[in-house]
């Protein structure tokens, strides 16, 4: 199944990413593989929201799984 999830991120977490780079689409691909599915795209974007997610997940328990997995990061304002 396709998910899509748009994503906003904190305000200290792109302070945070703008002074050490890092892949966060590496993470997440890694968490959609975790339950047996595959990180299709990761995307930035200008206006309401930081991103979206495309992801190839088994079913809603997994994209479940892993929306709990990135928001336990604390990262973000709304996922």
């Amino acid at each position: 199944m396709k998910f899509l999830v748009f994503f906003d991120f904190k305000p200290e977490t792109v302070a945070a990413a703008m002074q050490r780079p890092s892949d966060r689409a590496a993470v997440v691909g890694k968490l959609c593989e975790a339950v047996g599915g595959r990180l299709e795209s990761y995307y930035w974007m200008f206006g309401e929201h930081d991103g979206l997610v495309i992801a190839d997940l088994p079913d809603s328990s997994a994209a479940a799984a892993v929306s709990l997995a990135v928001t336990s990061s604390g990262a973000f304002s709304r996922l």
